[in-house]
């Protein structure tokens, strides 16, 4: 959890600077990089299937999330959009329990009210992005998908491609539209680009790694853990400036992902 939250903290830290106040037109850069760190350890004959008649519905979405969150990196902080898109979360928890039938023990639920409670305090700190909101809702249709496309048997690393090479896809065009009349590869980041491209292959390889592991409404809620993550390493590179509160209220987030975390294990025992 810790390593998922930190690797998610400064992959998306860096996003803003793969191209100062236009971020979304190095997405083909990154994502294509992404692809190809994945790609050679993947399953082709999985990953055509993913991209076909319904399945391919899961890295749309995935595909749209990220291309709204990457597009609010460019006036929004990183900590501000992962408290915004953290409603997902509850969604994928209700979604998860009736749609999919997952047990909820009582602790689990404890360390989901506790987590909430952290993000909701953390709420009043910031204007947040209506865009980052609905990238949270897209995001927890795309926790369930993933959960049933793992529970089917699919290779993780070959659903991770898949939804990178579509994002990288659907990436061109866009970057195209903003770029089609001032096109400079002088003004790219090439740092930055390798750092999101190489944190993009880990966070998506991660997610489908755990969603064979743990039920939705607990996948989802870890990837809350790059909220406190998100507040130090922000701190650290000077992204943002240190917050006492938001610290706290952040720890208060991951004390209760690792409340629910307990709770899932202990039921998984029981």
């Amino acid at each position: 959890m810790i390593f998922y939250g930190l690797v998610a903290a400064v992959t998306y830290s860096f996003v803003p600077s793969t191209r100062i106040n236009n971020p979304i037109t190095a997405m083909p850069f990154f994502t294509g990089l992404s692809v190809l760190i994945v790609f050679p350890f993947s399953k082709k004959s999985e990953i055509v299937r993913e991209l076909s008649g319904y399945r391919i519905i899961r890295p749309i979405l995935f595909s749209i999330g990220q291309i709204l969150i990457v597009s609010v990196l460019a006036n929004h902080s990183s900590l501000s959009t992962f408290v915004s898109t953290a409603v997902g979360t509850l969604v994928t928890t209700i979604f998860g329990k009736y749609l999919l039938k997952e047990k909820i023990a009582l602790l689990g639920i404890c360390g989901i009210v506790i987590t909430l409670g952290g993000i909701f305090l953390l709420t009043t700190s910031f204007n947040l992005p209506l865009v980052a909101f609905i990238a949270g809702l897209i995001q927890a249709s795309t926790v369930l998908l993933t959960r049933n496309r793992s529970l089917d048997g699919v290779d993780f690393l070959s659903m991770a491609t898949a939804s990178l090479f579509l994002l990288f896809c659907l990436s061109l065009p866009i970057a195209y539209y903003y770029n089609k009349n001032s096109l400079s590869i002088a003004t790219f980041d090439l740092t930055s680009i390798i750092i999101v491209a190489i944190g993009f292959a880990i966070l998506q390889s991660s997610y489908c790694y755990l969603s064979k592991r743990l039920e939705a409404w607990m996948l989802s809620l870890i990837g809350n853990s790059r909220i406190p993550a998100s507040v130090l390493i922000s701190s650290a590179l000077g992204f943002e400036i240190f917050s006492w509160s938001r610290l706290v209220s952040s720890f208060i987030v991951m004390f209760g992902i690792i409340v629910a975390y307990v709770g899932l294990r202990r039921s998984a025992v029981n």
